[in-house]
């Protein structure tokens, strides 16, 4: 049962709590990640009973799954790394880099 409900908060609900947050992540106020990850807590707790009075930390690593602050950190980078590359669509709105020769 807990499986299946790991595999609904996995598909279901973290893509919500992620929507665009390569784009937010690096402006989101704590108090506003403190309770995006609150709701990941719960979810934790919800699904793996046995986690209710561990530390954040453990219940994590119980349920296997990285934080949400990895994880926007992660998915901000590889969008970075995207953009960078001249095939992206979005490349050209990088600036241009410009070497001085002395």
């Amino acid at each position: 049962m807990s499986n299946h409900l790991l595999h609904f908060y996995v598909a279901v609900i973290r893509p919500i709590l992620e929507y665009c947050s390569p784009v937010w992540n690096h402006n989101l106020p704590q108090y506003l990640s403190d309770k995006i990850k609150s709701i990941q807590k719960r979810a934790i707790r919800i699904i793996f009973s046995v986690t209710r009075g561990m530390s954040y930390i453990f219940a994590l690593s119980y349920a296997e799954l990285p934080s949400l602050q990895q994880r926007r950190q992660t998915l901000a980078k590889e969008l970075f790394a995207e953009i960078c590359k001249p095939t992206s669509c979005l490349h050209y709105l990088l600036p241009r880099l410009v070497i001085q020769l002395c």
